[in-house]
């Protein structure tokens, strides 16, 4: 999800924490800043490209974009 995504902080403290419940029942509940809960760190980078970030800085633009 990207970062940009917001609809998480309305449910998280004035710190911008939030509580995850794992679906595996066997681990633990924890609380971690809203930006590591539903993301995944270097999702659109393609292996073997001459520029293995482009596909992010192209993104990256196409989403402050949207955000104006």
């Amino acid at each position: 999800m990207p970062q940009g995504y917001r609809g998480l902080r309305g449910f998280s403290t004035e710190k911008n924490r939030i509580t995850a419940v794992p679906l595996d029942r066997q681990r633990k509940r924890f609380t971690t800043p809203v930006k590591n809960v539903a993301a995944q760190t270097n999702f659109q980078t393609v292996l073997g490209a001459e520029q293995p970030g482009g596909l992010e800085k192209i993104l990256s633009v196409v989403e402050t974009q949207a955000a104006s």
